[in-house]
């Protein structure tokens, strides 16, 4: 027997979050399992999901333009070949993400605070970046780092989001 069968999870409303336990409808909000999510609720996880993997992104992004920008000499160096390597990274992070957190609450929750840590690092980089560098890249650099805040801010008020409601019929199979 496993750990997961000894101490089985009980089922969350997927509405508000409350631990089922056999009871259905939901005493808190009414919603019973085959009920549609809210619009605000699908929301609310979107927002999360993607407030958590956009600092992962640009992580792994600049990490890569950091090590083109020390192994291509200047000289070399074309913008193009930048900019699709740094697509095609964070194309190849999104789908890794995605595809090993598969919209499971506890592994976003845990991802949460790594998130946030990367947001404010990156986005105190790119500012004081925008301010050593001036030029015509200053508004791109203020921009990400007002992205980068705006992340960090939902990353702290999504405390009890959920990501598994956007993904009911995986969820649904994985709980049995």
């Amino acid at each position: 027997m496993t750990p997961a069968e000894e101490n089985p999870v009980p089922p969350a409303c997927a509405e508000c979050g409350y631990a089922l336990e056999g009871l259905i409808p939901c005493p808190e909000c009414g919603w019973s399992p085959g009920d549609p999510v809210s619009s605000r609720r699908i929301a609310a996880g979107l927002t999360f999901y993607f407030a958590c993997t956009i600092p992962i992104i640009e992580a792994v992004v600049l990490v890569g333009w950091g090590i083109q920008h020390l192994l291509v000499p200047p000289a070399s160096r074309n913008i193009s070949l930048v900019a699709i390597g740094a697509s095609v990274l964070g194309v190849i992070t999104s789908t890794v993400i995605s595809n090993l957190a598969k919209y499971r609450d506890g592994v976003f929750s845990r991802l949460r605070w790594v998130c946030l840590v990367l947001a404010c690092i990156i986005g105190m980089g790119l500012a004081a970046l925008s301010l050593l560098r001036p030029g015509n890249h200053a508004i791109l650099l203020l921009g990400l780092t007002l992205l980068n805040l705006g992340i960090g801010y939902m990353l702290l008020v999504s405390g009890n989001a959920s990501v598994s409601v956007l993904s009911p019929a995986e969820n649904e199979t994985e709980r049995r």
